[in-house]
């Protein structure tokens, strides 16, 4: 799990691409040499957050450099979503570099349940 709490802020910002199908909201991140250790995804009032870090592979101290042109570090993108997202229908997965994320829609006139409760009464 990435650690939320570096001082160092981001540096870093992975391309990514929203797009929407008929039944879902499709997020593709570009995080080549990142492991599903290193990302952290969570979903709250409709805004995606997407956390982690690309860790060098090689020792900064011990390696000469003569250029550095791909990105190291730790990375936050925020995607705000619509409000038909399915908060519940929510998958991710990292392949060959790309974590995908596929966000539900919620069903088009969908009965929601709402229950009925006395007052003064707790939820159980």
């Amino acid at each position: 799990m990435y650690n939320r709490n570096s001082n160092l802020g981001p540096s870093w910002q992975p391309a990514l691409d929203v797009s929407e199908t008929a039944e879902a909201y499709l997020i593709h991140l570009e995080v080549p040499g990142v492991s599903t250790s290193e990302i952290d995804v969570d979903l709250a009032n409709n805004i995606l957050t997407i956390v982690g870090e690309k860790r060098r592979p090689y020792e900064a101290n011990s390696t000469r450099m003569y250029r550095i042109e791909r990105g190291y570090g730790p990375f936050e993108r925020k995607v705000q979503l619509p409000e038909d997202i399915d908060p519940e229908a929510v998958e991710a997965t990292l392949e060959k570099g790309v974590l995908t994320l596929r966000i539900a829609k919620r069903a088009e006139g969908a009965a929601v349940h709402i229950p009925v409760k006395r007052r003064g009464e707790s939820e159980e």
